[in-house]
């Protein structure tokens, strides 16, 4: 039987995403908005293009999802200071303040998840993944630059 390792990375990464939800729902946050939270926890301020990019999001859709979490008090949009054209997206206080429970959640969830796998065996699986990353992102801008 054919294996279709990407397909249950598909389901684990939806599996995740549903059980670290529940755990937060009772912060109002919306599932589709997770990622971008985590996205600007993980690593800052970001512009919309580069969310869109790194989660791999169409920009009507993170457009969409940046309004609503404006609206809910999640995000605020601010002038780059170095270029006014652009405009950052960044977590508001009331986010900040959320945090800590976030991160408990996905220390909660992470453990779970972890139990019973080695530092080995997660070095490999962590080498491995970046190898997918690279591969997908190579290929895709190659493609971009052929068209």
């Amino acid at each position: 039987m054919r294996t279709y390792r990407f397909h249950r990375i598909n389901i684990l990464g939806r599996s995740h995403a549903k059980k670290l939800l529940e755990k937060i729902y009772s912060t109002g946050l919306a599932s589709s908005q997770w990622p971008i939270i985590a996205h600007l926890l993980f690593y800052g301020e970001s512009t919309q293009v580069k969310i869109a990019e790194q989660l791999a999001i169409e920009p009507p859709s993170i457009s969409k999802s940046l309004y609503n979490m404006e609206l809910s008090g999640w995000i605020s949009r601010i002038p780059d200071p170095d270029d006014k054209r652009k405009i950052k997206v960044a977590l508001t206080d009331k986010a900040k303040k959320t945090v800590p429970i976030w991160l408990q959640a996905i220390e909660d969830l992470q453990a779970q998840v972890l139990n019973g796998i080695s530092a080995e065996e997660l070095a490999i699986f962590d080498r491995v993944l970046d190898k997918f990353v690279f591969n997908l992102r190579k290929e895709s801008s190659t493609r971009v630059k052929d068209e």
